[in-house]
């Protein structure tokens, strides 16, 4: 990552070399992000345990980029990977340089400054911008992140964002939205100045680019997945509407068969041609709701109700299921809950209907502090 206000000259040449109290003596700051639209060239990189110096001359030979240090701060000879495939040039040095203590400031005219961390004096900007899709529709409520860092903001209503307070330098941010595939972007802070960063978000028809965690070791994208796995989204959940838990799985794939015939519980399901509830596990972020499954005329419906505390919801289909939950052979339903995001936000729904329904829902999530976040909801129905 880079940094402003850092002391050091700069020299027009492929390489420059100062003393260190030659570097000591001058001020360089941070271009605005037009003047640094290099740092966005893609390279790829497969460099193993080689001299800092080799791997500079290499990225310098890909992008026609030019390096200015000191060799009596910078330890050229120091050992290092950096293995990247199409990845933008600012990613690419935040990766050469992130076994060592040293920071790299981009400079006009395709130069970049390379100091210790410990000579920069670090300022903080802010950074703007609004998240549509490919229509120009506002994505509403997308999260935008500072890689690297806990920092980033919630989209507004209308697409809108503001991260503040951000280090300066040159950071990538990456916004995301259920439903659309994300979408990383790299920008220059400056001190003292907010930029702005827009973002177009292409619609995932398919749900492939999804972050999953049911079925898998840890999260990984839906299509690196190796078991057959659907999701549901808000967006999709809201529009199902679905007036009891499972009533949400006759929108999975292999439900052939969901009736109510009990009311909202004790409900009854066919998962490719499988029959019966004893069968197909539920859970709640990862936790078996009913550990048993069926139980009399209690099924795991009887005991959690889906309301608007649900994030999304995760269905393992198919044999593999059982290898996640103790025989259920037909599916694992995993829902999972909101967790709060970095702006407070919320919702109230109110549901009536014939013979005296009449139900309300509400949400509310968001930060508790720097490393918090809460999210409270229920419903109340008569």
């Amino acid at each position: 990552m880079l940094v402003a206000n850092a002391n050091f000259q700069l020299i027009p040449t492929s390489a420059s070399y100062l003393s260190a109290n030659q570097w000591k003596e001058a001020t360089v700051t941070v271009p605005s992000s037009d003047k640094t639209q290099y740092l966005k060239t893609l390279l790829s990189l497969d460099l193993n345990n080689v001299p800092l110096q080799v791997a500079l001359d290499v990225i310098s030979a890909k992008t026609d980029v030019r390096f200015s240090y000191s060799k009596e701060i910078v330890p050229v000879e120091r050992r290092v990977s950096v293995n990247v495939e199409k990845a933008p040039l600012a990613e690419a040095l935040d990766k050469t340089l992130s076994t060592t203590d040293l920071v790299w400031i981009p400079q006009e005219n395709n130069q970049v400054v390379i100091t210790e961390r410990t000579l920069v004096q670090q300022g903080k900007g802010n950074v703007k911008g609004r998240v549509v899709d490919q229509n120009g529709s506002p994505v509403a409520f997308a999260n935008i992140l500072v890689l690297g860092t806990t920092m980033g903001a919630a989209a507004d209503a209308n697409g809108y964002y503001m991260i503040e307070n951000i280090p300066a330098g040159t950071h990538t941010l990456r916004a995301s939205a259920v439903g659309y595939r994300r979408a990383d972007a790299s920008v220059v802070v400056t001190d003292g100045q907010t930029s702005t960063e827009n973002f177009t978000l292409q619609q995932d028809v398919l749900g492939m680019s999804e972050v999953v965690v049911t079925g898998t070791m840890a999260p990984r994208e839906n299509i690196q997945s190796s078991v057959a796995l659907s999701t549901i989204n808000p967006k999709e959940m809201t529009l199902a509407n679905p007036r009891s838990t499972t009533e949400v799985l006759r929108y999975i794939p292999g439900f052939t068969r969901v009736e109510s015939s009990g009311g909202e519980v004790n409900e009854n399901y066919t998962m490719r041609g499988i029959y019966g509830v004893e069968y197909i596990m539920f859970m709640e972020d990862g936790l078996p709701v009913f550990p048993t499954m069926h139980t009399f005329f209690m099924n795991a419906d009887n005991l959690f109700r889906i309301d608007e505390n649900i994030d999304h919801i995760e269905v393992v289909r198919g044999g593999n299921s059982a290898l996640f939950g103790s025989n259920t052979p037909a599916a694992v339903v995993n829902l999972i809950n909101k967790t709060g995001g970095p702006e407070l936000q919320g919702i109230t729904k109110a549901t009536v209907g014939t013979q005296g329904l009449a139900r309300f829902d509400f949400d509310l999530n968001g930060p508790m502090g720097p490393e918090w976040r809460f999210d409270v909801g229920g419903f109340y129905r008569y």
